[in-house]
């Protein structure tokens, strides 16, 4: 083989390694990127939602120990937001959203509460749903980091 040929597909064939190397760390990069950007609006996205969910239900809980009849048109809120929980989160998440919403509903039906009743509640925070709610998210956020 003449020399030339060899030099000229030596140079031909480093060119091409070092393109196709390029392009193989450019494109492992833009994957990585976008990986982590997507998991971090999916996170955003959770977040927001496991907040409004606390929000509305903090509201009702409030409500309801004044209230002794449930009005269902004060739930409707507290559903759709757990119906997107179902479609997002994960079964715990699920699990603990329905454990607060089922304890609304017998906040409702019970005597309406009176501030004494309301400290003993504060003071007993083993019972707290919210408390359980949120570490169950926070578990579930940081799978998404």
């Amino acid at each position: 083989m003449d020399s030339t040929y060899l030099s000229a597909f030596s140079a031909l064939a480093g060119t091409m390694i070092g393109g196709l190397t390029t392009f193989l760390t450019t494109w492992t990069t833009q994957v990585a990127q976008t990986r982590s950007a997507r998991l971090a609006e999916e996170r955003a996205r959770r977040d927001e939602l496991y907040s409004k969910f606390l929000e509305e239900t903090s509201r009702l809980y409030s409500y309801a120990m004044s209230e002794d009849k449930v009005k269902h048109e004060n739930l409707v809120n507290i559903f759709a937001l757990r119906g997107r929980i179902l479609l997002q989160s994960s079964p715990s998440v699920v699990e603990a959203a329905d454990a607060i919403i089922k304890r609304l509903v017998t906040t409702y039906m019970m005597p309406n509460r009176t501030d004494e009743d309301l400290l003993r509640d504060l003071e007993n925070s083993s019972d707290d749903l919210m408390a359980d709610f949120a570490k169950v998210c926070r578990s579930e956020l940081r799978l998404l980091n």
